[in-house]
């Protein structure tokens, strides 16, 4: 049995606040926007890309590989840092 000064030493513990899981959850749904907005850009799926206008796609195929790489680190790197 531990006595009352063993018991001091012990850390305690909070429950995460609800804002926290709030941020959180808008945290993930931001990334995973963005995520799905990279690959559906970039495999040309014809479905999500009708609701852009054309000159769109000619200023993305038009990007520098620098551009399209920045894009892509900051999509993907992005989202392991937090893993």
């Amino acid at each position: 049995m531990e006595t009352t000064a063993e018991m001091a030493h012990e850390p305690v513990r909070k429950a995460t606040p609800w804002h926290f899981w709030a941020v959180a959850a808008i945290g993930l749904l931001w990334n995973a926007f963005g995520a799905f907005d990279y690959t559906m850009t970039n495999i040309r799926d014809e479905a999500y890309l009708a609701n852009f206008p054309p000159e769109m796609m000619t200023m993305i195929d038009a990007f520098p590989t620098w551009m399209t790489a920045a894009w892509a680190l900051g999509v993907w790197a992005r989202s392991r840092a937090r893993c």
